[in-house]
């Protein structure tokens, strides 16, 4: 009898021990939780820091400038375009952003929307919106700053009844460029929002964005070229375009 139940009491104990081999084969190749590397990444770190600014940034309370310099409200500029829509024919309004690091300490994010009509002289309005560096510690997070801004403005200007034909983004195609591995990602998000995305170096609003991200002395009005008198405000064409710095 005994012979007989012996089997039976193996099979048992087996059973018992089968759930607990894999740990126990493994665990010399398993590191603690405490020891895990965590993610080197920096950029999950901003990313709360970016979603409580986006709550506090407020559109309508921006200080919005004309490409002369005059300051006015968003009511004035929202009529103006309005204006622009309702009496000429072929308008188009692009909305673009750039941000240049000043001072080593701050970040200067510059909004256009620009206004413009194929074959006539348009207009723009620009803000700037300064934040800082420390919540952007890789170039990834200012570029999608740099979209999250342009697409509140997009939105707010929707909301108004006015079309937003493109949204203008800061990355490049050239793969020479550094941001040429973040124009996917970029354009993907302008798209999902439900506009047309127009990377560099296609993007013209951006290099007008990119005069006045730039700008320290006069932050509140364009920096005029050496020969050339202070800029209109009008977008015609190369004029109101800058070189703008290859990342």
């Amino acid at each position: 009898p005994d012979d007989k139940c012996r089997p039976n009491v193996m099979l048992a104990v087996a059973m018992l021990l089968a759930p607990l081999v894999p740990a126990l084969v493994l665990q010399p190749f398993v590191r603690p939780t405490s020891t895990l590397r965590r993610p080197s990444t920096r950029a999950a770190s901003c990313l709360p820091a970016m979603a409580a600014i986006a709550d506090e940034t407020q559109v309508k309370e921006m200080r919005w400038v004309t490409g002369s310099g005059r300051v006015e409200p968003w009511a004035t500029v929202i009529e103006n375009i309005v204006e622009d829509c309702r009496h000429k024919k072929d308008v188009q309004v692009h909305v673009g952003c750039d941000s240049a690091i000043q001072q080593g300490k701050r970040i200067v994010f510059a909004i256009v929307v620009c206004v413009i009509q194929p074959g006539n002289a348009g207009r723009y309005y620009y803000s700037r919106h300064c934040e800082a560096r420390t919540l952007y510690p890789v170039l990834q997070t200012r570029l999608l700053r740099e979209v999250q801004l342009s697409l509140e403005v997009a939105e707010e200007l929707q909301a108004e009844g006015v079309t937003v034909k493109q949204v203008h983004c800061d990355s490049n195609t050239d793969p020479s460029c550094k941001s040429t591995e973040h124009t996917k990602l970029l354009t993907g998000y302008v798209q999902s929002m439900g506009y047309q995305c127009l990377a560099k170096p296609h993007a013209w609003a951006t290099f007008i964005a990119d005069r006045h991200s730039r700008s320290v002395a006069h932050p509140n009005r364009m920096p005029a070229r050496t020969g050339a008198p202070a800029s209109s405000g009008h977008t015609s064409g190369e004029k109101a375009r800058s070189r703008p710095r290859a990342r």
